[in-house]
């Protein structure tokens, strides 16, 4: 709304303020709006959480640890709709509301948003560990993200092309006919991935911090012609208008990380979880390096697997190949503190997001 308002008057009446316009201002801008808003908006979702006595269901048939049911059982969680709010604010905000891109990710975060919201509501005020029934949650996930991919391609006839681009080699991947349900698996499975992670304090949000930085980067380089060339990525006209969108998940995760360290004072919640994930997953496809998000979102990747492969070995085989899934709780039975796994983890994180982006230079 701001970058609009920008272009229209200032162009007429005075370019020396079209600074406010830039790339560069608008993603700091929205860095502190997103983390200034969520910062707000947790601290008082958080008192009105406690006062009315709603607060994050923890199994107890043996899913999770014991201490978790002592010291987390009395925790808030939807500490996502707060970042939600934030986002799309900020998008308004600072974003070219002009852009398709800007408005796919708007629908992306309030569609997946609101699937998790209602899951998480489901717990709270129902009681339910279990919330939305998974197939029917998994089905509306793919239903979303089926509908994303026909805007996307009725908006840009680009996204029609069916490959997808080989980090470090430089070279591209024809998926043919595949490459639809491919691209709905990688919003899908993001989502879900990331919502798996979402296991301990503070684990999962700086993750996807860096995900959404590393993101960030490439969307600003392929949008700019002279980068993309120097780097050999594709040029995508308007994409670099997701620097915006990267920095508001910044700004709100780092708002989040404030109150979700450990002890958590609130937990982010499948509203959060699920709408995150989902918008990277979209992000990866809008920029056109899927298998580069695979790289940096590593983490997220082992976590889902690990879940996998603990149901699949003991359906298959009758044996857990893990203590517990996902793996983070694996290595809490090992002995690990909860703060030792979630800074190792946020450590491989890096790491991942360092190796995808070498992978791209």
């Amino acid at each position: 709304m701001l970058y609009n308002m920008f272009i229209d008057f200032f162009m007429t009446k005075d370019g020396n303020l079209l600074h406010f316009a830039y790339l560069l201002f608008r993603s700091f801008s929205a860095l502190f709006t997103s983390l200034v808003l969520n910062f707000l908006f947790t601290s008082k979702f958080i008192n009105i959480l406690t006062k009315k006595n709603k607060f994050q269901p923890i199994r107890e048939e043996g899913i999770h640890l014991k201490r978790h049911i002592a010291t987390k059982s009395k925790t808030p969680t939807m500490g996502g709709f707060p970042i939600l709010i934030s986002i799309v604010l900020s998008l308004l905000l600072w974003a070219n509301l002009q852009n398709h891109f800007i408005w796919i990710s708007i629908f992306v975060i309030i569609a997946f948003g609101v699937v998790g919201l209602i899951d998480d509501l489901m717990k709270v005020f129902w009681k339910d560990t279990m919330g939305f029934k998974g197939s029917i949650k998994i089905v509306i996930q793919f239903f979303i993200a089926g509908s994303v991919l026909i805007w996307l391609q009725l908006a840009d006839q680009s996204y029609t092309e069916t490959s997808v681009m080989i980090p470090f080699f430089k070279t591209t991947l024809n998926l043919g006919i595949i490459y639809l349900p491919f691209a709905m698996v990688i919003i899908v499975g993001s989502s879900n991935a990331v919502n798996i992670t979402d296991g301990l304090d503070g684990l999962v949000i700086v993750p996807i911090i860096m995900a959404a930085t590393a993101l960030g980067v490439l969307c600003a380089t392929s949008g700019s012609m002279v980068l993309s060339e120097y780097i050999n990525v594709p040029h995508i006209e308007g994409i670099a208008d997701l620097a915006v969108l990267s920095s508001a998940i910044i700004g709100s995760g780092l708002a989040f990380l404030w109150f979700n360290i450990h002890p958590a004072k609130i937990f982010m919640g499948d509203v959060g979880s699920l709408m995150l994930g989902a918008v990277l997953g979209v992000m990866s496809i809008m920029v056109k390096h899927e298998i580069f998000y695979a790289i940096i979102g590593m983490l997220f990747v082992i976590e889902a697997m690990s879940s996998i492969i603990q149901v699949a070995s003991w359906r298959l085989f009758g044996k857990r190949p893990f203590k517990m899934a996902p793996i983070h709780h694996h290595f809490e039975k090992m002995g690990w503190n909860e703060e030792k796994i979630v800074i190792r983890f946020w450590i491989f994180a890096l790491l991942c997001a360092i190796i995808g982006i070498a992978g791209i230079i």
